[in-house]
């Protein structure tokens, strides 16, 4: 057995595993907000056993290229999930609001 089939082997555990965690996470709500930092650590995750691979030099170069295309993708992830609250929020405000009245 080669260092690449223990490599590929250990990405494939590894993303049935996460797969397992990601999909718990989603089933009560929590990547709301958070599907960029969940993304990014299954990119980390490959990166790694890639690492193994391809050397550590190797491997800082494509980390830095992942960090310039995914802090973009995080910084969205985010301020979508806080519009998204914040319209949320805004529209049972205004809801609320039709069936109060005040003094009555």
């Amino acid at each position: 057995m080669t260092k690449r089939f223990f490599v590929y082997a250990g990405l494939f555990l590894f993303a049935m595993v996460y797969n397992e965690i990601v999909s718990r996470l989603e089933a009560h709500g929590h990547d709301r907000g958070y599907m960029g930092f969940i993304v990014a650590v299954g990119c980390l995750g490959t990166l790694l056993g890639a690492a193994i691979l391809i050397g550590w030099n190797a491997f800082w170069r494509v980390f830095e290229c992942f960090v310039a295309a995914g802090l973009p993708m995080i910084w969205g992830s985010v301020t979508r999930h806080i519009r998204e609250r914040d319209n949320v929020a805004r529209m049972q405000r205004e809801d609320t609001g039709k069936y109060f009245m005040p003094g009555g």
